[in-house]
């Protein structure tokens, strides 16, 4: 019986979903990478894992259910959930616009946990589910000018803690990962890490504690973080 492990990366079109599809290829995971409906991965991507593609956006609850009939059970060994956005010019409450804040929190809330909720039961018992989150969440960290974005990942951190407790009689780890601050559209050039550095250690991350149960709020350098 085959020992290689099976992953679902959501959003890997680009930036770090890309990268972390990568670093797990290259870690030698099977991986299947999720895009938008009409989109590809935007690099060709190489390793001794075996990948494939499949279409999902965590907007639109149909492809989140189709997707989840065509995986079945107990197949994944990691659900990774990266989809998210922030707005160009900020977001600070007083301004932002009623749609703006609906689609911060769509796409970094309720779509994101719609897909862990409705794919958990395609992880194995021993499992890791993962999202995105940020420092930027965590209580030692100082307000910034990013209010609903910040605000979102609070939100997600507080769900994923939700769905850890009404599954606590499982092995599966529940992760609130934060890949620190990375050059990519969202991080910006100036940012400190590069995308290749941030992935590997999310990788290395997740292999480290899968299988152990319960919820963490951890970066890429397996450091716990306050919530």
């Amino acid at each position: 019986m085959s020992d290689q492990k099976t992953a679902l990366v959501v959003g890997a079109s680009r930036g770090l979903g890309l990268g972390l599809t990568k670093a797990l290829l290259a870690a030698g995971w099977n991986v299947i990478a999720t895009v938008r409906p009409g989109s590809s991965l935007k690099e060709t991507v190489e390793s001794g894992g075996k990948l494939s593609v499949e279409h999902l956006d965590v907007n639109d609850p149909a492809t989140i259910s189709s997707l989840k009939q065509r995986i079945g059970t107990g197949k994944l060994d990691l659900l990774f959930v990266n989809a998210g956005v922030s707005l160009p010019d900020g977001d600070q409450i007083a301004t932002i616009s009623d749609s703006d804040f609906d689609y911060v929190m769509r796409s970094n809330v309720l779509g994101p946990m719609r897909v862990v909720h409705q794919l958990l039961a395609a992880v194995k018992s021993d499992a890791a589910v993962g999202v995105m989150s940020s420092d930027w969440a965590s209580s030692d960290v100082a307000p910034n000018d990013w209010d609903a974005y910040t605000a979102s990942k609070v939100a997600l951190n507080y769900l994923m803690r939700s769905v850890a407790a009404n599954n606590a009689d499982t092995a599966v780890t529940f992760m609130c990962l934060v890949p620190g601050w990375v050059k990519t559209d969202m991080g910006g050039s100036d940012a400190s890490l590069d995308v290749k550095t941030a992935a590997g250690g999310l990788v290395k991350t997740i292999e480290a504690r899968r299988g152990t149960g319960g919820i963490l709020f951890v970066d890429y350098k397996n450091d716990e973080l306050r919530w």
